[in-house]
């Protein structure tokens, strides 16, 4: 408040005493800020590097966004620098996937956590001979209406026919198993 307080001692007592006048000349620029840089006027406009400085709320945002929610961007232990790379570079694909879904879905107003959960409502239908146990065909069924919003807006259609995924996907889980029993 430099300028429009004034602190003084008078005989045993502190007097702090206001001016007004700098005071209101102050709070004209309650609000504003100076943003400095290197660039020249060239390089850059002064808009130009104004937009950049407010861009970083969106930085702080997807950090905030890569350490909790669906991403949980954790400290990681891995024991090579290709993994590590790896792992970053994950993580800033599926933050970039998550703002693709941000955008497409906030006419729906919808968030991406909400959308996501009625999507993984769609799931493979089986049909199976009854004597052999063999499938015959593997569909997906008909979309809620819902659904099909948040499929159109990211102009995605559904296949007709899934075929079968001849891959097993070992969790976590199932790995620390099979260390265990290769210990032994």
């Amino acid at each position: 408040m430099g300028d429009g307080l004034t602190l003084s001692v008078c005989k045993d007592r502190l007097v702090l005493t206001r001016d007004e006048q700098a005071l209101q000349k102050a709070a004209q620029l309650d609000g504003c800020y100076a943003v400095a840089t290197d660039l020249k006027a060239a390089q850059a406009s002064a808009q130009t590097i104004h937009d950049r400085y407010k861009d970083l709320a969106y930085v702080e945002r997807d950090f905030r966004t890569l350490k909790s929610g669906h991403l949980e961007f954790r400290p990681w232990f891995v024991c090579t620098e290709g993994n590590t790379q790896a792992h970053a570079l994950t993580s800033m694909m599926a933050l970039k996937v998550r703002r693709h879904l941000e955008q497409a879905w906030w006419p729906l107003e919808l968030t991406v956590e909400e959308g996501l959960r009625e999507l993984e409502q769609l799931c493979v239908m089986e049909w199976v001979e009854a004597n052999s146990g063999q499938i015959l065909c593997r569909r997906l069924p008909e979309p809620s209406p819902l659904q099909k919003q948040l499929l159109d807006a990211l102009k995605l259609t559904l296949p007709a026919t899934v075929p079968e995924a001849k891959v097993k996907v070992v969790t976590r889980k199932k790995i620390n198993k099979a260390r265990k029993s290769r210990v032994k």
